[in-house]
This record gives C-alpha cells, structure tokens and sequence, in this order.
C-alpha cells in the first residue's frame, strides 16, 4: 500500500527528477506535487470505473419531471465522480441513449426506480490498488 510521498516518488521517478522525503517537505518538487495532486488524483478517479471506488444505490424519482423526453428525474448522489452504469430495478444495464446526465447533477431516463453504479473519491491512499497508484503517478 502507498502513500502520498511514495506516489509523488514513483511521479518523479517517471520524471527522471529527484525523490523526495516528505510529500510536506519545502523542496520544489514536492511543492509542484502538492499543487497538483488532488486535481490529478480527482481526474484518476473519474476516468475509469474502479472497483476499490464505486458504490451501488438505488435513486428515488424526483417529483420534478423532465420538460421533454424523459418521464423521470433523479438527483445524483454528491459525492459522485464518474457515473459507470445505470440499471434497472431488475439489473438490466441501460444503454446510455436510455438516459442523460445534466446539469446541477441530474438523471433523466425512462425507468423508475433506477440504480446506478458510480465512483466516489478515497482519499486515503492506503486504500488505493497498485494500478491505480500507476495511474496516478503517471497522471502526476
């Protein structure tokens, strides 16, 4: 399991640049890493649909209906970064024609209720899976 400093070493490893100490250290690779690493790690995260991150709910229509198209609206959980797969109350995947995300984090389909499938950010890096800390350093 990593942590902060050892996935900033692997990014300057990447790099050819020197390692660092401490991921709080005042040398100006850490600083750099510092700056970007929560944007980088967030965008990781969104990318691709790991399993160490995603999460299973089922939504509950909202009472405002979409205008046009759709019968149903769901609000999208918060914490959600990446929508992986939406399904129905019998686990029947919907194509993404079946549905549209928009704006203020809103689902719009046909389907009630619905469940999705998303991926949420772990900020603990203890937790991360060596792909994904690959991911991240090569990002970083």
């Amino acid at each position: 399991m990593a942590d902060k400093t050892q996935i900033a070493n692997l990014a300057l490893t990447n790099l050819a640049a020197e390692n660092i100490m401490d991921i709080d250290e005042a040398s100006e690779s850490a600083s750099k890493i510092r700056t970007v690493y929560e944007h980088v790690r967030n965008a990781v995260f969104a990318e691709h649909p790991w399993n160490f991150c995603s999460e299973d709910v089922q939504l509950g229509a909202l009472l405002t209906k979409p205008l046009i198209n759709y019968t149903y609206a769901y609000a999208l959980p918060t914490e959600l970064v990446r929508l992986n797969e939406v399904y129905d109350s019998h686990g029947n995947r919907l194509e993404p024609g079946d549905y549209k995300v928009v704006k203020d984090n809103m689902l719009y389909c046909n389907v009630s209720p619905v469940i999705i499938n998303y991926n949420i950010i772990v900020e603990d890096e203890t937790k991360f899976p060596p792909l994904f800390v690959q991911a991240l350093a090569a990002k970083l």
